[in-house]
């Protein structure tokens, strides 16, 4: 039996380590290594300023779900403890954005997460329950 041995090394630090892969995450290891200048203070952060910054960029759809899968791939390698810190930003960074969506009800002003940042918010809460 082989025992994996679990990281605490930051995101940028373990996509760069990618950049020999031959599917999407290593395009995006290789992209971002390219620019790592640029680039690697937003990795310091959550993934979401990243696909932020992505988006600002107008980075095609395929190079944002590559980001995605390598982050999940990343918190899959990590020590439980630094999965939890990782998670628990992620969490922290969806919530943001999400209550930056603000709508006008008879009720008043009312804070709306769509349903993208849902679904992400409960799979982030799954997977900090199954570490």
């Amino acid at each position: 039996m082989v025992k994996i041995m679990k990281r605490r090394v930051e995101f940028y630090m373990w996509l760069f380590e990618q950049r020999g892969r031959k599917d999407d995450v290593g395009a995006l290891a290789r992209d971002v290594y390219e620019h790592r200048d640029e680039d690697v203070e937003r990795f310091s952060r959550t993934m979401h300023d990243y696909k932020d910054y992505l988006k600002k960029r107008r980075a095609p759809e395929a190079v944002q779900k590559a980001l995605e899968q390598a982050w999940w791939e990343y918190v899959d390698v990590l020590t439980e403890e630094k999965a939890r810190r990782e998670i628990l930003k992620e969490i922290a960074a969806v919530v943001d954005r999400g209550l930056e969506s603000i709508e006008d009800s008879e009720k008043g002003v009312l804070h709306v997460i769509d349903n993208d940042h849902v679904n992400l918010l409960k799979r982030l809460l799954q997977r900090l329950n199954e570490i």
